[in-house]
Order: structure tokens, then C-alpha cells, then sequence
């Protein structure tokens, strides 16, 4: 009579483990919700590191105050010296010296430094010199020649950003100095000291924030007086006009 009871009991509990609990279900949305709060946490701080490390990388915006330091040298370049001699007694004489150099070499080095007035606007210095001398000699024909020139420049430097934030920031600067240019072979000189004016364009391009290569066009002209030195000739009276045109490339440091 017992067993039916104990019979019973039993099918009771076997039925009750093996049915599903509602629990679990809320357990389950319980789960999947912590998960979606997971992965949400997850995505934020994925967005947060890659736009932390954007900000690393990407230069930082200029701001007034800020310095200039530049290195450039001439990859290319043509100048013209055009000169009028007044000899003494002796009507006037006119003569053109023209000169195309490639390579770094061959053509003088920029030393420029410059102060940010704005984000934009940045007033300095800037300093120009450079030369050369080729030298010849062949004794069974009796050449013995030298040739050399020289290049000085320096005065106030005015540039101009379009852009002070980004990568590559677009310039235009001015300058505008005291310029010596004399040139010098066996059978003559001239030295000219005069005033020189120059104009260019180029870009800023950021490798980081505090380092950039520059890239520019230059183009100028200036006016000047001074001696020739020829055969017959010592000390005569000159004054001219020298143009250059330039392809520039340079490095700049900036101090934020």
C-alpha cells in the first residue's frame, strides 16, 4: 500500500527537475544584456584609444608664439647679372653675367629663423651665403685660370600660412635685404653691393608635429653698385640688376 505513494513521489520530482525553470530565461536576457553592455564598453574604449592615438599623431595646431627653424638648400637655380661699367673718359659699356647650377653643391644654404605673430603669420630672419671656385690648369698649354663666386644675403623674413593645422600647410613668404654677389676669374671681377627682394611659395609638410620638410619656389631681383676689375681696366664704376629664380627644399623645426 506504501509503494504506490512512494511510486508517486517519485514520478513528482523526476517531472519537476526535468521541466525548464522560467528563471533561466530571465537569466539568459540577464546574460545577454551584460554581454551587449560588454561589447558596447568594449567599442567605446576602441574609439577612444584610436581617436587618442589620432591625436598623437596628427601635428598640433599652431598658435602665436610659436618658433621657426629652418635649413634650406638650392636644388636648382639661374641667375642673371646684368652691369653697366662707366670708365673714365670712356663711353659706357655694358655686359651680362648668367649662371645655372643643379645640384646641392653648387648653390648657397638658408639659415632661416622666424617668429609666430599668429597661427599664421610668422616675422624673422634670414640668411643666404654660399659659393664656389673652380680652379684650372693644364701646364703643357699654358692654362692657369680660377674661377669663383659668391652669394650673401640677409634681412627680415615675413611668411604666411594659409593653413595652421594638418599635415601640409601651404606658404607664401617675402623677404627683402642687403645682398653682395661678387664673381671673379683670371682676367676679371666685379663685386656688387646692393638691395635684394625675394618672393616664394611652397608647403609645410608635418612629418610630426615639431618636424617638417619644406618644399619651395623662389624668385627674386635686386639692384646694386660697385667696381670691375679687366685688363686696361682697375676700379671702373659699375651698378647693375641681378634676377634669380630658385627650387628650394628645406627642414624645419618648430618649437610649439
Amino acid at each position: 500500500m506504501r509503494v504506490r505513494p512512494l511510486l508517486a513521489f517519485a514520478a513528482f520530482t523526476a517531472i519537476t527537475c526535468l521541466l525548464p525553470r522560467p528563471v533561466l530565461a530571465d537569466d539568459s536576457e540577464a546574460d545577454s544584456d551584460e554581454s551587449a553592455d560588454g561589447e558596447k564598453d568594449d567599442d567605446k574604449h576602441a574609439e577612444t584609444k584610436t581617436s587618442g592615438e589620432a591625436k598623437t599623431e596628427a601635428p598640433a595646431r599652431l598658435s602665436g608664439g610659436a618658433i621657426e627653424l629652418t635649413m634650406a638648400a638650392t636644388l636648382a637655380s639661374y641667375s642673371q647679372l646684368s652691369f653697366v661699367l662707366s670708365p673714365m673718359g670712356n663711353p659706357d659699356m655694358s655686359g651680362t653675367l648668367t649662371n645655372t647650377a643643379w645640384g646641392l653643391s653648387t648653390n648657397p644654404v638658408t639659415i632661416e629663423v622666424a617668429y609666430g605673430l599668429s597661427s599664421q603669420a610668422f616675422l624673422g630672419l634670414l640668411l643666404e651665403l654660399g659659393g664656389s671656385t673652380l680652379t684650372t690648369k693644364i701646364k703643357d698649354l699654358g692654362i692657369d685660370q680660377e674661377l669663383s663666386a659668391a652669394r650673401f644675403l640677409v634681412g627680415p623674413k615675413f611668411e604666411f600660412l594659409f593653413s595652421d593645422s594638418g599635415r601640409v600647410r601651404p606658404f607664401v613668404l617675402g623677404v627683402t635685404g642687403f645682398t653682395w654677389a661678387p664673381q671673379q676669374n683670371t682676367a676679371q671681377s666685379i663685386s656688387l653691393t646692393g638691395f635684394q627682394a625675394l618672393a616664394g611659395v611652397g608647403l609645410h609638410w608635418h612629418l610630426t608635429e615639431n618636424f617638417s620638410i619644406d618644399p619651395a619656389l623662389r624668385a627674386g631681383g635686386g639692384i646694386g653698385w660697385g667696381t670691375v676689375n679687366q685688363s686696361g681696366y682697375t676700379n671702373v664704376p659699375a651698378h647693375g640688376s641681378l634676377l634669380t629664380v630658385g627650387l628650394v627644399i628645406g627642414a624645419s623645426g618648430w618649437v610649439l
